[in-house]
C-alpha cells in the first residue's frame, strides 16, 4: 500500500529548499518529506528545472584549480561514507548521529550533527509511548519518518510534516504497535 502523505510543507519552504537557501536544519526535513511524498517532489523538481534553466543562461565564472580540487576532494569522500539505513537517507555526508539518550519511558532522542553542532534530533517512541507534554519555545518541524503519532491536533502519520509555532502545547502518542520515529528541527534559524 502507498500511501501519500497528507500535511506537507508550504510552496516558501519548497522554494527555498529547490534554491538551497534553507536553514540546514529545514532542509534536511524538507528532504525527509520528500522521500515519501510524490507531489511535492514534482513541485521542487520543477522549481529546480526552471532555476537551472535561468542559471544556464548566465555567464560562467572561473574557478581556481585549488576550488576544483577541494570539491573533487569532498564529494569523493562523500561516496566513501556509509549509507544510512532509511529511513535516515535524506542525511547526507554533512551530517552526523550524535548521543542518543532517554528522554521517557520507550521514547530516546539522538541528536543530529552537522560538525560539531546539534541541528535537529530523532525522537523514537516505542509503541504506545508517550512523550511528556510540552511547550515549544520556538517553532518545531516535524517529519514523521516511520508509523504514526497523535496528539491533541490530530493524526500524523509516515512522510507528514508538521510545523509548530512558539507556544504550542501538545503530548505526542505513538499510536501504533510498532511505535514512531521523528525528524525534529527547532530553534530555526529565520
Amino acid at each position: 500500500m502507498n500511501l501519500s502523505p497528507t500535511h506537507h510543507p508550504d510552496e516558501l519552504l519548497l522554494y527555498e529548499y529547490a534554491t538551497a537557501s534553507a536553514d540546514l536544519a529545514v532542509a534536511y526535513a524538507v528532504s525527509a518529506h520528500l522521500q515519501f511524498c510524490a507531489s511535492c517532489r514534482s513541485f521542487v523538481a520543477t522549481l529546480e528545472t526552471i532555476g537551472g534553466a535561468a542559471f544556464a543562461e548566465t555567464d560562467s565564472i572561473p574557478v581556481s584549480t585549488e576550488c576544483l580540487d577541494r570539491v573533487m576532494a569532498a564529494l569523493e569522500c562523500e561516496e566513501r561514507s556509509a549509507p544510512l539505513p532509511a529511513p535516515l537517507q535524506f542525511l547526507s555526508g554533512s551530517a552526523a548521529l550524535g548521543n542518543c539518550c532517554e528522554v521517557a519511558h520507550k521514547v530516546t532522542r539522538t541528536s543530529i550533527l552537522a560538525g560539531e553542532k546539534p541541528i535537529a534530533e530523532l525522537i523514537e517512541g516505542g509503541p504506545r509511548s508517550v512523550l511528556p507534554a510540552h511547550t515549544h519555545e520556538s517553532q518545531e518541524i516535524v517529519v514523521i519518518l516511520r508509523d504514526s503519532y497523535s496528539d491533541h491536533a490530530g493524526r500524523f502519520a509516515i512522510g507528514d510534516f508538521v510545523a509548530s509555532e512558539p507556544g504550542t502545547s501538545h503530548q505526542p502518542i505513538a499510536d501504533s504497535i510498532e511505535g514512531c520515529l521523528c525528524y525534529i528541527a527547532h530553534n530555526i534559524a529565520a
